[in-house]
């Protein structure tokens, strides 16, 4: 309760008016950070000075609201506090006691501060450092990104049923890329890190490529129609000059841990961050071109990248975090504000980070296997393989022989550029039943691809890093 801690972007309360309440659990509150008509960002217990009720009923974990006055209400007495945490209006004031002051009856305040865009609160009385101190090294560092210049966001969260802190260690390192992401990145990022530095409690390292590596058939469809991917070769021209400072031709992106509880991953055109708070994680994916000075399209949620929309973003989750990942269950999804839905990022969860969260897809029930126009050769396999979850995708897999998910992926595969490039129409909310059709018959094609790619189709691996896949790759001999 003592350090400076992420709560939110400046985007997600980008205008005077806007607010976010944020729950903190392990400290049993609640924060409502407001943007004034000052333009500063001020943070407020959400407690309301008179009867303690809170002045905003949260719904659910982040609560997001606009006052044109910017001023926020309780509403059991109706009392009225301005952005600045004073009390404004007060119903009936005549009828109070003269004695009672209504210049100390305002929101009790917590420290708030604003350092690129992200936006942190100490709970302290008095913090011991202000967050430029306690940022120190790190915060030059990674000062001078155009963090708040990206317009394609994307962002989900995830309640983890562990300490936070093994959470966050499992993001923090490079070591499980070989095995849990074994299908999107096979031998990627096997060069090793790069410029490793430590700031007091924070540290950071380049992540680097393996330059010559042979993508799978579904990442190299990914890498010739997005940028969203990190497994790519990147420029130079965005990044803080102590980021890559030798400017080394194989660095993908810097990877940096600001503690106690935020990751941050910056490359040429895309940037993403997790910030866990007492078992509530939230991962961003920032990215797209530069904006012009005074846009306002960005991002609501924290971090995102260049994306397609987020139907095309899912179509190969299995693919890339084929066995799971730390924080993989529970996850929902965070629609931006002020953002364009449509974009030409198609495949960026081919290759990122996209299938760990379980979310059904909307199937008629007449069992009608119809596809839009231009993928009626694939209606045979929509009985089979167009499956709501990602369990039942599993389970087919799992259950088919190697001829029929051979089968399977031999007639996906040639169409997958289409089936991108129709999804990039539609907000994933809003499928046609039968693009709704096509969007989980793809997903499952993501199910299949890795054990067709890298497991000479054996159906049964159930893990990246189990010993069948170590056989199907060295051979029975190799034990």
């Amino acid at each position: 309760m003592k350090t400076w801690l992420k709560v939110a972007r400046i985007e997600e309360i980008a205008s005077p008016g806007d607010y976010k309440v944020k729950k903190i659990h392990f400290a049993k509150t609640s924060v409502i950070l407001i943007h004034g008509k000052d333009g500063k960002i001020r943070g407020f217990h959400n407690t309301c000075s008179h009867r303690g009720n809170k002045v905003i009923v949260e719904q659910g974990e982040e609560t997001f609201g606009r006052s044109k006055a910017a001023v926020v209400t309780c509403r059991f007495h109706g009392w009225v506090y301005d952005a600045q945490g004073q009390l404004a209006h007060v119903p009936e004031e005549d009828r109070f006691s003269p004695c009672w002051e209504k210049e100390s009856s305002g929101l009790t305040p917590v420290h708030t501060d604003v350092w690129e865009g992200f936006v942190f609160i100490n709970l302290a009385k008095m913090p011991a450092q202000s967050l430029s101190d306690y940022l120190g090294g790190i915060g030059t560092h990674l000062a001078a990104y155009p963090y708040g210049a990206m317009n394609r966001c994307f962002s989900y969260h995830t309640t983890l049923d562990c300490n936070w802190k093994i959470a966050l260690d499992a993001f923090s390192e490079a070591y499980h890329v070989s095995t849990i992401h074994a299908g999107s990145f096979p031998n990627v990022f096997s060069t090793g890190l790069a410029d490793v530095e430590l700031f007091g409690d924070h540290r950071t390292t380049g992540i680097c490529l393996t330059l010559n590596a042979e993508p799978t058939p579904v990442a190299r469809i990914a890498n010739e129609i997005t940028g969203a991917s990190l497994v790519a070769k990147r420029g130079t021209s965005m990044l803080p000059p102590s980021v890559n400072p030798g400017r080394r031709e194989d660095f993908s992106f810097e990877l940096s841990v600001v503690f106690p509880n935020i990751l941050i991953h910056i490359s040429e055109g895309i940037w993403f961050y997790t910030s866990i708070l007492a078992g509530r994680a939230q991962q961003n994916l920032v990215g797209g071109q530069v904006l012009r000075a005074g846009t306002q399209d960005q991002q609501r949620t924290v971090g995102r990248g260049v994306r397609a929309s987020p139907a095309a973003q899912r179509v190969a989750g299995g693919h890339c975090h084929h066995g799971g990942h730390a924080c993989g269950a529970g996850v929902r999804r965070q629609e931006p504000y002020g953002l364009a839905r449509r974009g030409n990022t198609a495949a960026a969860w081919l290759q990122g980070a996209g299938a760990i969260h379980e979310r059904k897809v909307r199937m008629r029930s007449d069992m009608d296997n119809s596809l839009p126009k231009g993928f009626e050769m694939l209606e045979p396999l929509v009985a089979d393989w167009s499956l709501p979850t990602q369990n039942a995708r599993q389970e087919r897999r799992k259950a088919s022989s190697r001829g029929e998910l051979r089968y399977f992926y031999d007639n996906m595969l040639p169409k997958l550029p289409a089936i991108l490039s129709h999804l990039d129409g539609y907000p994933l909310g809003e499928l046609p039943a039968a693009t709704a059709r096509l969007f989980a018959l793809s997903l499952s094609l993501a199910e299949v691809a890795p054990h067709i790619e890298l497991y000479n189709g054996n159906p049964g691996v159930p893990f990246s890093f189990a010993e069948d896949r170590f056989a199907a790759e060295h051979g029975e001999a190799a034990f």
